[in-house]
């Protein structure tokens, strides 16, 4: 998971930060970044100034082929739950530093966002986004 968004950005960031939910049979995934003190999303990297020396490219094609691969990850350790005869995680927050080369996940199980009417994977996402927004920047 951390490769392919590493590979989404060139390695070019500090931090990636990884969202994986599965809840009622859908697999919802995203991921974002923080990069000199600021986060940003991935469709947003061109908007900081390192971007004017080399762009990346953010274009939904990539973007896709990212989201696909976090998606077939996450089928993989269904699969491997299911095998174990394991619960399988409802969500995984994943934090990997670049410089310290070091990875923290977070994993719950049971309901996250189905117990709230209206309340869907992107949400938890985006105030996942701003809780650190708040807490570091």
């Amino acid at each position: 998971m951390i490769s392919v968004c590493l590979e989404y950005a060139e390695k070019r960031i500090d931090v990636v930060y990884v969202y994986c939910s599965y809840e009622n049979k859908r697999i919802s995934c995203d991921f974002f970044y923080e990069i000199a003190g600021q986060l940003v999303a991935k469709h947003q990297l061109n908007t900081l100034p390192q971007a004017k020396e080399r762009p990346w490219d953010v274009s939904l094609t990539r973007q896709i082929a990212a989201l696909r691969t976090l998606s077939d990850d996450v089928q993989k350790l269904i699969a491997l739950c299911d095998s174990r005869q394991c619960e399988v995680p409802s969500e995984i927050k994943i934090i990997y530093n670049v410089d310290k080369n070091n990875l923290v996940a977070n994993y719950k199980y049971g309901p996250v966002y189905s117990m709230h009417s209206g309340k869907g994977p992107d949400n938890i996402v985006e105030e996942w986004f701003a809780e650190l927004s708040a807490q570091q920047f």
